[in-house]
């Protein structure tokens, strides 16, 4: 993996930011990182209310439509994730078989009623914390037959979360600009955007 082609996912995450480009972009771009058939994420709060989904790549409406009404519930991966907010420390990004083994996972009824139709037998991803922005749970995917998601690819997501953190909280902050400050936002977001790539 080319440090180049790493900084070109990190940049197209500040550009959605700044409304550049579309969320569902960024996904593509995330999941191309590591090869993952499908990626979601979305941000709101921890309790599950108010959330808004920014990405379902290759996950249909339909599915995004059932996992809300139910199927979250039943979602033991995410929710074991969001339950290790409360330890603090830096953020963590899993993978399969490590918050839910595998044998859990296979009897349960997010796989049986709902994953295994959609693809998602495999999954690297994280529950972000955004402080003011609430947290983000973010999965890539690959289907059965596939190979699991390994540890240098769990390792490429991790290297993305303090830029995704930053660009959703910027998001959030930036939601509150009124509309006559859109040319003082922009550049502000401009300046930044070249603040990374000067470190990088």
């Amino acid at each position: 993996m080319s440090d180049a082609r790493l900084l070109a996912v990190t940049e197209s995450v500040y550009d959605a930011a700044a409304g550049g480009i579309s969320w569902s972009a960024v996904g593509g771009a995330l999941a191309s990182l590591v090869h993952a058939r499908s990626v979601s994420f979305m941000v709101g709060d921890p309790a599950g209310r108010g959330i808004e989904l920014l990405c379902h790549a290759r996950i249909p409406g339909e599915a995004v439509a059932e996992y809300a009404t139910h199927y979250r519930a039943h979602d033991l991966w995410t929710m074991r994730a969001a339950d290790r907010l409360q330890t603090g420390g830096s953020p963590r990004v899993w993978t399969s078989g490590h918050l839910v083994p595998d044998d859990e996972f296979l009897r349960g009824e997010f796989w049986n009623g709902f994953g295994r139709r959609y693809g998602l037998r495999y999954v690297v991803g994280t529950v972000l914390t955004l402080g003011d922005a609430g947290v983000m749970p973010l999965g890539l995917h690959r289907p059965e037959g596939s190979t699991p998601f390994d540890e240098a690819e769990k390792r490429l997501i991790e290297a993305m979360l303090p830029h995704l953190r930053r660009a959703l909280q910027l998001r959030h902050r930036l939601a509150a600009v009124p509309r006559a400050g859109k040319a003082a936002r922009v550049r502000w977001l401009d300046w930044r955007h070249s603040m990374l790539w000067r470190s990088a």
